[in-house]
């Protein structure tokens, strides 16, 4: 009886123990990543609360998987530290599909807004967390659960192989800003 019992404890701490592991690393990966990204954004250059170029997407352009060749892509790395930061843009009207993306610091998505529940036109997206207040007008609001994000915008082009078409495109996403909200 007492092996037995002994043997039982044994199990259930070892099953604690995995289970302990495993919610650990459920908890844990995801951030992981998202410093791995954040480093290979810092290291190529490329500054917090800044938006990238426009760029057409490659297999050796993309840090991350993102999207298809057929996608103008910008990208952010935000950090809400010194406060809501605003995304200006204009929702294109001749896109195939259109979107910004927010991703908490976990990887969790916590913004999606496309030009299929977007007016094309002027959009101003406030970001920021939950304890941040900020007066700047905007037409929708992203609350973030952590002080770092990354925003991706798409772009997805109608025709990729009409290059006065992709430069015009790219020349318009480039008029996009991400400053400081007040």
């Amino acid at each position: 009886m007492r092996l037995i019992l002994r043997l039982a404890v044994a199990i259930g701490i070892l099953a604690l123990g995995g289970l302990a592991g495993y919610a650990a690393a459920v908890t844990l990966i995801p951030y992981a990543a998202t410093e791995r990204l954040l480093d290979q954004f810092r290291a190529s250059g490329r500054a917090d609360n800044t938006l990238t170029q426009p760029n057409v997407r490659n297999a050796r352009r993309n840090l991350v998987v993102r999207d298809n060749a057929d996608t103008v892509t910008q990208a952010a790395t935000i950090d809400l530290a010194n406060g809501p930061m605003l995304f200006e843009t204009n929702v294109p009207v001749d896109a195939v599909y259109w979107s910004v993306s927010l991703f908490a610091h976990n990887t969790d998505t916590y913004f999606v807004a496309s030009d299929r529940d977007l007016k094309p036109g002027p959009f101003r997206l406030l970001i920021r967390r939950p304890n941040q207040a900020a007066s700047t007008p905007a037409d929708r609001e992203a609350v973030s659960p952590t002080r770092f994000s990354y925003m991706i915008v798409r772009y997805t082009m109608p025709d990729r192989n009409d290059a006065a078409s992709v430069e015009a495109i790219k020349a318009r996403q480039a008029a996009s800003r991400l400053s400081p909200a007040t």
